[in-house]
């Protein structure tokens, strides 16, 4: 007897070794989240790891599912990366913090990193000693013992001096009465010299982006000064496509018939040049479109208008064994296809002498995968040949 429960104990000691050893190396999956602060915000985001309720600062910069033996510990620390890159490389944004979990079976496991968005500065330096600019009601002037200074977030709409808002240096100087500042321009303590366009925000100018190092320095910015310059607004006004005919009219969005055909112009993509007092602005080259008119300004005005048709080009269309489709030679450019597409998807399967053939998109006559959807194609610059490419199930 007493050997039996001897050999019973041994088994069963055998069996719980397989059984946990088993167990200690099953993975499970467990989702990974990044929550970058919400954009445009100025405020402190907090951290939710000490405060639930900053949650709502955050949405999802990104989501990965990840694999670890089930019961172990995993965490988001700054393991994970002290900051968040641009695709260009530059850093916007730094860990604040992260939660840590044990590793469910189920695969339910979620744990998350929160990183808040980097805070830069920008400082203007007038660069005329006697010119004066008093953007938030404080008189800054030239001679650069006090700078006009704004903060702003990765993102944020940060407004600038600038034509659009009248907010540019003014010239005192009665020795060169007609000098004009004329932008902005980053000094080479951040290595970029180009001078800034004119807008009313810089989130896609200043904040680092492209042309910008990284967070965590002071960006100082210089006015650009023209002598003998004018400033002018442009307005560019292009042949109407296809998709905008019945588009109400709006602050984003204007319509204008002229010589028998309609023309729209979306005014964020008006811009103010500067150019020589007395000259006459050069509309620039547009590809696949041909300047047809230019509008100088009316009663003493400053706006100079272009017009531009759209240039026309060919579209063919060969269904490769299906139904045939009518491709026009009468395409404008940057029109949609959409109105050509015949609706097929990847599901999309066509028979041919009892055999099946599943449909994978459209190319171009050298090969070039386009899309699946015509949807999502707009005319080029240039005569256009799709096919489309089936591919057999046997």
């Amino acid at each position: 007897m007493k050997k039996r429960i001897t050999l019973l104990i041994m088994v069963f000691l055998i069996v719980s070794s397989s059984v946990s050893y088993a167990s200690q190396n099953d993975t499970a999956s467990y989702k990974t989240i990044i929550w970058l602060e919400r954009p445009n915000s100025i405020w402190d985001p907090g951290n939710p790891i000490e405060d639930s309720d900053m949650i709502g600062n955050y949405i999802i910069y990104k989501e990965e599912t990840r694999w670890a033996p089930v019961g172990s510990s995993v965490a988001l620390g700054k393991s994970e990366g002290e900051y968040l890159y641009t695709p260009s490389g530059k850093r916007f944004a730094h860990f604040i913090g992260a939660d840590n979990a044990r590793v469910n079976a189920d695969g339910s496991t979620v744990i998350n990193a929160y990183y808040a968005r980097g805070i830069f500065t920008y400082s203007f330096e007038i660069g005329n000693p006697q010119a004066e600019m008093s953007p938030d009601g404080v008189l800054y002037t030239g001679n650069g013992t006090v700078k006009y200074t704004i903060q702003g977030k990765y993102e944020q709409e940060v407004v600038i001096p600038s034509f659009v808002n009248n907010l540019m240096p003014i010239n005192t100087n009665k020795s060169l009465p007609d000098a004009v500042c004329v932008g902005w321009s980053l000094d080479e303590r951040t290595g970029y010299k180009e001078v800034l366009p004119y807008s009313d925000t810089i989130s896609e100018l200043l904040l680092p982006t492209d042309g910008m190092p990284y967070s965590g320095l002071i960006y100082h910015l210089k006015g650009v000064w023209y002598d003998n310059a004018q400033i002018i607004k442009t307005s560019c006004w292009r042949e109407q496509l296809p998709d905008e005919v019945g588009l109400e009219e709006n602050e984003n969005f204007k319509v204008l018939a002229l010589n028998g055909k309609m023309y729209v112009n979306y005014p964020a993509t008006d811009y103010y040049l500067p150019i020589p007092k007395g000259a006459t602005p050069i509309a620039g080259n547009e590809e696949g479109t041909q300047l047809v008119r230019t509008i100088p300004p009316e009663d003493g005005g400053d706006l100079w208008t272009f017009i531009y048709d759209r240039n026309i080009y060919s579209l063919s269309i060969d269904s490769n064994g299906a139904d045939k489709i009518n491709g026009s030679n009468d395409v404008k450019y940057q029109q949609n296809l959409d109105d050509f597409d015949p609706g097929w998807g990847e599901g999309t399967i066509l028979t041919v002498n009892g055999v099946n053939y599943f449909f994978d998109g459209w190319y171009t006559h050298d090969g070039e995968f386009i899309a699946f959807n015509l949807g999502n194609v707009w005319m080029p610059a240039h005569d256009l040949s799709l096919t489309a490419h089936w591919i057999s199930s046997e």
